[in-house]
């Protein structure tokens, strides 16, 4: 009788899995179908509309664990970590911090992506987060404490590490017209917090970019080597490494967190692992 139980479980289960396959090709192919037009020609809306889709209803958990570990990789650059150890919004200089002070810096910045992320263009809630954001930065930014080029590579990330995370961890890859779609909302999104975009080659150009991918492109090209020159070894990484840390794995029994803390450093990759000590 076990036999036969476990042979209708294992039916039963490869139908279930059978059937989600068949839903989420469904929804994918809906979805090229309702926005099947010239990449060059996508709207900001229809951007909007595809990339709420992939962040509320198809990759939920890898978008939002994606945007939090592109906030974490910004702190392997000295230029970015030593101006959050001086604010004292994670940790100070002195390597003190605790879980609520980097709860609430992270959830304050969490609230801020997702209300210009999710917030349909031109909403008050969208327009009211730009606005706070801005308002955050500007006296940063006049006297020069952030760059132009943290302020880029920060959004490259919060673009690119979504589209890398599914790539690595989902079902499948995000096709072009997510991929567009993507990068036509952050690219927006970046010229509303007036991040300039001339270290990117076709923005000396008449024609600028083709197509939102072709800006996507050039943006992965110019952060990958950004990184490259910029992410090393600073105190100040390793404090908000290790207060962020600490914050990761704060639910987790005792006795699984050095466990969580290594899942954690091999998610973020050797070259952030040693800039981070």
């Amino acid at each position: 009788m076990a036999f036969f139980i476990d042979g209708y479980t294992v039916s039963a289960l490869v139908a279930y899995v059978a059937l989600c396959a068949l839903l989420r090709y469904r929804q994918k192919h809906a979805i090229e179908a309702k926005f099947r037009m010239s990449l060059g020609d996508m709207t900001l809306l229809q951007a909007y509309e595809i990339q709420k889709w992939l962040g509320e209803q198809e990759f939920p958990a890898t978008f939002s664990a994606s945007i939090f570990f592109a906030l974490f990789k910004t702190y392997g650059v000295p230029s970015i970590s030593r101006l959050l150890v001086a604010t004292g919004q994670i940790a100070d200089r002195n390597d003190t911090h605790d879980l609520e002070r980097t709860s609430k810096r992270t959830a304050d910045t969490s609230v801020l992506i997702t209300n210009m992320v999710i917030g349909r263009p031109g909403s008050r809630r969208a327009i009211e987060a730009v606005a706070r954001t801005r308002f955050l930065h500007a006296g940063y930014r006049e006297s020069r404490k952030i760059s132009d080029d943290d302020m880029l590579y920060t959004l490259s990330l919060f673009v690119l590490e979504p589209i890398r995370w599914v790539a690595q961890y989902e079902w499948r890859c995000l096709t072009r017209l997510e991929r567009c779609a993507m990068a036509t909302c952050w690219k927006a999104l970046g010229e509303d917090l007036n991040i300039p975009y001339d270290r990117l080659p076709s923005s000396q150009k008449e024609r600028g970019w083709t197509d939102a991918l072709h800006w996507l492109r050039e943006l992965d090209e110019w952060s990958r080597a950004y990184a490259h020159q910029n992410v090393r070894l600073h105190k100040s990484n390793t404090i908000l490494a290790s207060a962020t840390m600490d914050m990761v794995v704060f639910k987790l029994p005792k006795i699984a967190k050095p466990a969580g803390q290594y899942i954690v450093s091999i998610i973020l990759g050797p070259d952030l692992r040693n800039a981070m000590g």
